[in-house]
């Protein structure tokens, strides 16, 4: 299991939100994509945020009690984002994940957005891997 790589199980055309992207925007986009979060890219398609269904829900609920106007991405993303890279050990990225740390990782490589890979992902590597190494035996 230690030879599992992320590159092997993650997805490789994540949706990405754009930072000048208004919220009902990102709403349309996690909605289609049927996901929970997605890293925010800037024009060098570096990831710049990270923005989850949390975060819209949070801010839909102040605009609409307060009847303000709605948020751009840039309002309510998180800026200080956990990525991971191609080459990174699957079962190092699972111990990670299991300290309640995202769920969802941005897969960079030189600073650029290349894929994402979730805890779904990473159960399936390692069932696929136990699957694997128990025919052996």
């Amino acid at each position: 299991m230690d030879t599992l790589r992320v590159k092997e199980y993650m997805e490789y055309q994540p949706a990405a939100i754009r930072c000048d992207a208004m919220l009902t925007e990102v709403i349309d986009e996690l909605l289609k994509h049927k996901s929970t979060g997605a890293p925010v890219v800037n024009e060098q398609n570096e990831v710049v945020g990270f923005v989850s269904e949390q975060d819209c829900l949070r801010s839909l609920l102040v605009s609409g009690y307060y009847c303000d106007k709605v948020d751009s991405v840039k309002d309510v993303m998180r800026r200080e984002v956990l990525t991971i890279g191609p080459e990174d050990n699957v079962v190092e990225l699972a111990r990670r994940m299991t300290d309640q740390l995202p769920k969802i990782y941005p897969v960079v490589l030189d600073g650029k957005l290349i894929g994402l890979i979730d805890r779904r992902r990473i159960l399936s590597a390692l069932v696929a891997s136990q699957v694997e190494h128990c025919k052996v035996w």
